[in-house]
């Protein structure tokens, strides 16, 4: 008796196909940025203080313009909401990336989010690139927003010429941002300790980078001038003045920002935990207990 085989049937030892390619980088990269977005739109919480918080305070200052020295004078002539803008667009840009990312991962590992990510074939890179791409994409939201609101509503002008030295002085300090805040979750050892921690970092930051140097002791001023939102107010401002010549970057400011930008790298690659450190801090405690025990039998 003979058995006609069925035209592309398989072998009954044969392997099965694979029925696509295993997806490529940007493929993962994107649709894991895509993810977080949507966990991050679902969370009212996390999308006011990241996204309606700064913009309230952004308009707040522009209406008010408050009194005081800041180092914003150094750039007049020009009008203090022409200065006062890419101020505050630096500093909407630390907090969709260092404040917010440390907070979301750290939520995350602790929860045991990331210790699940370890068990599946996603690579672990392409979920933490994933927090860093959804942050950086609500960074440049919150940029064009606050532009065209100081634009329409505050005479805010654009200096076309010195756009692409922006558009690279954003790019390059929320980079260096978003390094520093995965880096940043190595040190924060619990959730509930994760709030007063990355606002305590951020208060640091925001007084140090509107500081007006020539009013504070000399060590003090130079402490300051070394945080990485100094320089990229520094490095921003210029880009919104008519007086700053074209092409308008500003070098040292932004090799200031990646300097710190491959500290956080090298704190990420050395220092970051995927297991969470609250269950791993019982435990040692546990541990230590039953030594000490045993040793009083």
């Amino acid at each position: 008796m003979t058995t006609t085989k069925t035209p592309g049937a398989l072998e009954p030892d044969s392997p099965t196909p694979m029925k696509g390619k295993w997806p490529s980088v940007p493929h993962l990269i994107v649709n894991q940025a895509r993810y977080q977005l949507r966990i991050f739109m679902r969370n009212p919480a996390a999308a006011f203080f990241t996204v309606i918080f700064p913009l309230v305070i952004f308009i707040g200052v522009l209406v008010f313009e408050p009194g005081g020295k800041n180092f914003l004078e150094e750039f007049e002539p020009s009008r203090y909401q022409q200065r006062a803008t890419p101020a505050f667009i630096a500093f909407a840009v630390m907090g969709a990336t260092l404040t917010a990312l440390a907070m979301r991962v750290t939520v995350t590992r602790e929860r045991g989010i990331l210790r699940r990510v370890q068990g599946t074939p996603l690579p672990k890179w392409a979920y933490v690139a994933g927090h860093v791409g959804s942050s950086l994409v609500v960074a440049y939201a919150l940029c064009f927003v606050m532009l065209v609101v100081g634009t329409l509503f505050f005479g805010v002008d654009i200096e076309w010429r010195l756009i692409p030295a922006g558009i690279l002085t954003i790019a390059v300090g929320a980079a260096a941002f978003a390094a520093l805040g995965v880096a940043q979750t190595a040190w924060i050892p619990s959730e509930t300790a994760a709030p007063p921690l990355t606002n305590a970092t951020t208060l640091v930051m925001l007084t140090t980078a509107f500081m007006p140097v020539s009013d504070v002791p000399r060590g003090v001023g130079w402490v300051a001038s070394l945080f990485p939102l100094r320089h990229l107010v520094e490095a921003l401002v210029p880009t919104y003045l008519p007086q700053t010549a074209a092409p308008g970057i500003q070098w040292g400011h932004l090799g200031a920002l990646a300097i710190w930008g491959l500290i956080g790298l090298a704190g990420v690659i050395f220092g970051f935990k995927w297991e969470p450190q609250a269950d791993a801090g019982a435990a040692e405690s546990q541990k230590r207990s039953h030594r000490s025990r045993r040793g009083k039998r």
